[in-house]
């Protein structure tokens, strides 16, 4: 297993130790004004502040760590931008589970329930059914 640090001859996130999927699930008002964010998150090759991209399965959102440091979920790629975000903690190289706020109408808010799950494990093809739907179910929640 390669560093976790980006290097040479170690260029996939899986080979770097990340897991190769994140969900996002909530059920406070992070879902109510930004649903398409929710959902499962694939680690994608990208790079943004020498740390992995996540891309939503489908749907465009990213999850990554901006300019300021912080985790944050967003349509696009960029420096300050997002509809999501939580403090990136200790340098972490992955998001925290628990502290996210949401772009409100009056600021920043809080979302106790919006919670940021990792899962490193093998996924199913998510286009086809057989015998390992009864895992995307389970997984899905």
């Amino acid at each position: 297993m390669c560093c976790l640090h980006p290097r040479p001859g170690c260029d996939t996130g899986e080979d770097q130790g990340f897991p190769s999927f994140l969900k996002i699930t909530s059920s406070g008002g992070a879902k109510d004004l930004y649903p398409t964010y929710l959902g499962i998150y694939k680690l994608s090759r990208e790079r943004y502040s020498n740390l992995p991209v996540y891309k939503h399965t489908n749907k465009t959102a990213y999850l990554f760590v901006n300019s300021l440091d912080d985790w944050v979920v967003d349509d696009r790629i960029s420096r300050r931008h997002a509809r999501l975000y939580a403090d990136r903690i200790d340098n972490s190289e992955l998001p925290t589970e628990n502290g996210w706020k949401y772009a409100g109408g009056s600021g920043w808010m809080s979302d106790t329930s919006l919670t940021v799950h990792k899962y490193d494990g093998d996924i199913p093809n998510w286009t086809k059914k057989g015998p390992k739907t009864e895992i995307i179910k389970e997984f899905l929640g």
